[in-house]
């Protein structure tokens, strides 16, 4: 990582909707990262069903990579592939994984779900290990907000900036549609930034939403869950 990577990165308040075994792995890589996570799980208790799950070399690596504790899941390490006759259940023929570590550095674990997840959960939130303990919700319900996807416009859109009046909002979307950029403007009075630098620190949403009290909803709800909140002075001559 570049010293530029270095001084833009910055923690994250991180939500994961579902606590299976996918939710508590991105709880656990997330919270390596630096990151502040809380997992919501719609039921009363965050859990598996079913049978077995494999975990080839290629998902072991990440388990240590992340400090799981690997024997709290209670694994078989999967050594042969047995083929049986169909009547008789005598071997036909039987093919030898005795050098899968050697030859993948790690081994073919084969777990309980339940008992994976438990790992997987207790190493997400424990105190020990690196970055802050994951947080877990129950009984929570995602819900979408039902905003407007003007992402679908595919388009730059405007709102205000109409009879010679400074207040304008300009809608730029991008990565596919996954994030809106917003450009809002208003005249110096409606705040005060006279101390303020370029690639600051964000700031509070109640600051940006101040002076758009009649603000079209649906961008104003846009705004209010707004990330990356950062004034710039626009001088005009």
């Amino acid at each position: 990582m570049g010293s530029n990577d270095e001084s833009s990165w910055r923690r994250l308040s991180v939500g994961i909707v579902g606590g299976g075994i996918g939710g508590m792995a991105a709880a656990i890589s997330l919270r390596r990262a630096g990151h502040d996570v809380t997992i919501y799980e719609r039921h009363d208790f965050a859990g598996e069903v079913g049978a077995s799950i494999s975990c080839a070399a290629n998902g072991t690596r990440w388990l240590h990579e992340w400090g799981v504790d690997v024997a709290k899941g209670d694994p078989v390490i999967l050594r042969k592939l047995i083929n049986r006759d169909w009547k008789t259940g005598e071997p036909v023929s039987v093919y030898d994984l005795g050098d899968y570590e050697k030859r993948w550095g790690y081994v073919y674990n084969m777990f309980h779900r339940q008992y994976m997840h438990a790992m997987l959960k207790d190493c997400a939130m424990q105190e020990e290990g690196q970055g802050t303990p994951a947080k877990l919700k129950v009984n929570f319900q995602a819900v979408r907000l039902g905003l407007v996807d003007y992402s679908k416009d595919s388009a730059l859109e405007y709102w205000g900036g109409q009879e010679g009046k400074w207040d304008k909002i300009v809608l730029s979307p991008c990565n596919g549609g996954r994030l809106l950029s917003y450009y809002c403007f208003f005249p110096r009075e409606m705040g005060d930034y006279a101390n303020q630098t370029w690639g600051g620190e964000d700031r509070p949403v109640e600051e940006l939403l101040a002076p758009y009290p009649h603000l079209d909803r649906q961008v104003f709800s846009h705004l209010a869950i707004g990330k990356e909140i950062r004034p710039w002075r626009l001088w005009v001559q």
